[in-house]
């Protein structure tokens, strides 16, 4: 991975950071903890921090939660917060070792844990009233409280930091797109090591039979992510199929999704919203399986019954896809994806009315038209669809994606086919960035 030096400084400052407090709060508390439980604790983070790390549960893209945060949080509760930020350190450090990244996403990914776990831990400890196995008052309560929230805070804040200047993508649609959706599930997380912090002080040996919920929810958690990945690749099959049904659309919904994810990002929209685009445009088409074969490959002119019958495929294709949540955003630009900007399509809808994304799909699509071969036609030149798209402008098409066009075929100095290969290439995006744990 090939780091800017604005990324190298921010990487830096953490690591910096992060060995400035484990060192700050080493000599806060100076005392060695000692005795069993010490070492047990120890050997255990240690262990089950990388073997948690191991045990991902992919809520979305770039949206992960593991139990190492739970780990972490009982950690933080149970012994002084330098010893337990460089125990968590520790723990992220062997993880990423044994997954074979850089050795600066190593460092820094430990650093931030660091950071993380002692400014919790830290907060904590000036807050509570006492250790956790004095009992629960309200004050207690609070203090958990409070470590929790700065846990989950200080972790988003800096992550995300990191991944804007890896990824060159905006805070808060970073943030919106990570940590935002897996607030609930992230905080759970975090409320179970307070949990199995509670049991290991009033019922130690207990404590082993917490694997067997968390290995309950993680089974379902997981069976559910395969459920909905099973779905999503069965609607783009269904896709791929009406595009085969026609020789001369083959493989058009892929490319249409390209073009689609490359006009978004260069509009300037967060990675979450560029995904929807995609995903959206990748099955605008599916639609098309009530249409007759004969129907989609005729040459000739529509009869008035026929092109009604065409038409029906958008709102099938929003009906197909509109209940499954990996297309629950995409639903109205599969619906309008045929809508001008005129007002003059399928609904009605003009300007700014119809939602962007299907804007975006309608300039990709009719420019992957134009330059296929079809049965009335052969392909235009690149240069002949871009006139074709600037004579469309303001009338059926979004001017700032025509914009969007011709910005990436003149600017960019790259060829249509060239942006379509390096578009699909990034599909899925394999990338690796900073991770929280």
């Amino acid at each position: 991975m090939r780091l800017s030096r604005a990324a190298w400084l921010y990487m830096g400052a953490t690591m910096a950071a992060g060995i400035g407090l484990v060192l700050f709060l080493r000599g806060w508390i100076p005392t060695v903890p000692s005795g069993p439980t010490f070492w047990v604790l120890l050997a255990g983070s240690l262990l089950l921090i990388p073997v948690s790390g191991y045990c991902l549960i992919c809520l979305g893209k770039n949206v992960a939660v593991n139990m190492g945060s739970a780990v972490m949080m009982a950690l933080l509760l149970l012994l002084p917060p330098g010893f337990a930020a460089l125990t968590a350190a520790a723990g992220v450090a062997l993880l990423y070792t044994l997954q074979r990244w850089e050795p600066e996403l190593i460092a820094f990914n430990a650093a931030q844990t660091a950071l993380t776990v002692g400014l919790a831990g830290a907060l904590y400890w000036r807050l509570s009233p006492g250790p956790l196995a004095t009992g629960f008052s309200l004050p207690q309560v609070a203090a958990v409280l409070t470590s929790v929230a700065a846990f989950y805070v200080v972790n988003s804040l800096v992550v995300t930091g990191a991944a804007v200047l890896l990824q060159r993508t905006r805070f808060p649609a970073y943030w919106r797109a990570t940590f935002g959706r897996a607030l609930v599930p992230y905080l759970s997380t975090l409320l179970l090591g307070v949990v199995a912090a509670v049991i290991f002080i009033h019922a130690p040996y207990f404590t082993p039979v917490l694997a067997l919920p968390v290995a309950a929810v993680y089974r379902a958690l997981r069976s559910e992510r395969i459920v909905l990945r099973q779905t999503k690749e069965t609607v783009e099959l269904l896709a791929d199929t009406i595009d085969r049904r026609d020789p001369y659309t083959f493989a058009h919904s892929q490319r249409v999704a390209a073009l689609a994810r490359r006009l978004a990002d260069r509009l300037g929209l967060d990675p979450e919203t560029c995904e929807a685009i995609a995903r959206a445009a990748r099955v605008h088409d599916v639609g098309k399986l009530g249409i007759p074969d004969a129907l989609l490959r005729k040459s000739g002119s529509l009869s008035r019954r026929e092109i009604e019958q065409v038409r029906r495929h958008a709102a099938i294709g929003a009906e197909i896809v509109g209940s499954l949540p990996e297309y629950r955003e995409g639903k109205e630009f599969i619906l309008y994806h045929h809508e001008r900007y005129d007002g003059g399509g399928y609904f009605g809808l003009s300007g700014e009315r119809i939602p962007l994304g299907a804007r975006i799909i309608a300039v990709a699509d009719a420019l992957d038209a134009m330059t296929s071969d079809r049965p009335y036609r052969t392909a235009l030149g690149e240069a002949q669809a871009l006139a074709e798209l600037e004579r469309g402008r303001g009338t059926q098409f979004d001017p700032q994606v025509v914009r969007a066009v011709r910005e990436l075929l003149t600017t960019e100095r790259q060829s249509l086919r060239e942006i379509l290969a390096d578009a699909s290439a990034a599909l899925p995006d394999t990338g690796k960035a900073a991770a929280h744990s």
